[in-house]
């Protein structure tokens, strides 16, 4: 009974008439009521309260935004929660005693200094060829 009273608050706080509320409460399962009304938000509705009567009586899918939302933010905890100062499991190296990170830069080939240093060479290395062979 609760449930339903908690639902009924929310519709009207959404506009919807007494009537519609008790309409809504008698013919449809609490379940797609709560769901309607926590997609609503995620809905373009220029009408919330017609949007919601329409959205529990058709049973519509929830918008692709709840699915962009809600996928967002259990990211966004599975990220905090990551301990910064953990240690890998066992058997597995550090990353950078893989390998990755390396130290000291390789050697660079004396004539690719010119494209490290940032300068552009106007002469190209092309080949000698023939001028007659067309």
């Amino acid at each position: 009974m609760q449930k339903k009273i908690e639902l009924a608050k929310r519709l009207h706080l959404v506009g919807v008439s007494k009537d519609g509320v008790i309409e809504l409460l008698w013919k449809f399962p609490l379940e797609q009521i709560e769901a309607q009304l926590e997609y609503l938000p995620y809905r373009k509705a220029k009408r919330p309260e017609a949007m919601i009567i329409e959205s529990i009586r058709k049973n519509y899918s929830p918008p692709k935004e709840f699915y962009y939302a809600r996928s967002k933010s259990e990211l966004t905890e599975a990220f905090e929660s990551l301990d910064e100062g953990s240690e890998p499991p066992a058997g597995q190296a550090p990353a950078n005693s893989q390998g990755h990170r390396a130290e000291s830069a390789p050697d660079l080939d004396p004539s690719d200094m010119r494209l490290a240093a940032g300068r552009q060479s106007n002469t190209a290395d092309l080949p000698d060829f023939d001028p007659t062979i067309r």
